[in-house]
């Protein structure tokens, strides 16, 4: 009996991400289809695999370990795969698309192009990261992803369509003071950096460079050792419990709290009590 698909999936209402491991197969005994738009990275190889671009003819595609895949305005099937595949495939909606590509002055590259095979550590590296986060290997929180998700098609749009980021300074105090307190108000539901830039009035991927440049961290790190400040103040409140407080600041996985809990103050959250 044929081993079924694993794939475990990160979704977002912009976008979504899934690691996949796939058994070998032939004659489309498996429906893969890599999206419009998307951006692949494989950490295993095939050997003369077949493919086909939208309704067009089959042909031969190899695939090297740990490479980049992007795919153009067509659907791209694989109807025959030798060997096992490990991959990971990160796609973002239309809309999603255009904004960054607007930003980067390369509007009209927002559908990208079927261009498979090419080496960049950084979208390894951030794959790599999204395999955990789907795995449960890591906690990802939910303004972690969307940051990445943004990095990973800015690095595809400046390497390949000749993307260009203009230059970007620090947040002035009011920006700044802005940001703080639209998030205050906020730890206890997602977050997007979409709605953190809005709060600056700055677009968010000019609003993510230079929140780093002012803090010294990226917004999602801040937003998370807000929360657990937040949580640490509220434990103090006796009648609540560990869960309680995690749900308050959005965290409902009780493990990942514990271990970010213990990570930014050296206890576990009952030891604070």
């Amino acid at each position: 009996m044929q081993p079924s698909p694993d794939i475990a999936r990160l979704i977002a209402p912009r976008y979504r991400v899934a690691h996949c491991v796939l058994p070998p197969w032939h004659n489309e005994e498996i429906n893969s289809i890599s999206n419009p738009g998307s951006i692949g990275v494989a950490f295993t190889p095939q050997r003369a695999a077949t493919v086909r671009r939208g309704s067009g003819k089959a042909e031969p595609r190899d695939v090297e370990p740990n490479t980049v895949g992007i795919g153009g305005h067509e659907p791209l099937a694989w109807l025959d795969v030798e060997a096992p595949s490990d991959l990971v495939e990160i796609t973002a909606d239309a809309e999603l698309r255009r904004d960054i590509a607007e930003e980067l002055r390369v509007s009209h590259h927002a559908g990208l192009d079927d261009l498979p095979n090419w080496a960049d550590p950084v979208i390894v590296a951030i794959a790599m990261r999204f395999r955990s986060g789907a795995r449960g290997w890591i906690f990802l929180s939910d303004l972690e992803q969307d940051t990445l998700v943004r990095a990973v098609y800015c690095r595809v749009l400046q390497l390949k369509f000749g993307g260009r980021i203009g230059r970007t300074g620090k947040l002035d105090p009011a920006r700044f003071a802005r940001v703080m307190e639209f998030v205050a108000a906020n730890l206890h539901r997602e977050l997007t950096l979409a709605e953190l830039a809005e709060a600056a009035m700055l677009s968010p991927n000019h609003f993510a460079r230079s929140f780093q440049r002012t803090t010294g961290l990226p917004p999602h790190r801040l937003v998370t050792v807000l929360r657990l400040q937040r949580a640490a103040d509220r434990l103090k409140d006796l009648r609540l419990t560990v869960e309680d407080v995690a749900a308050e600041i959005g965290m409902t996985n009780l493990s990942h709290f514990r271990r970010l809990f213990r990570a930014q103050y050296g206890v576990p959250p009952s030891a604070t009590r």
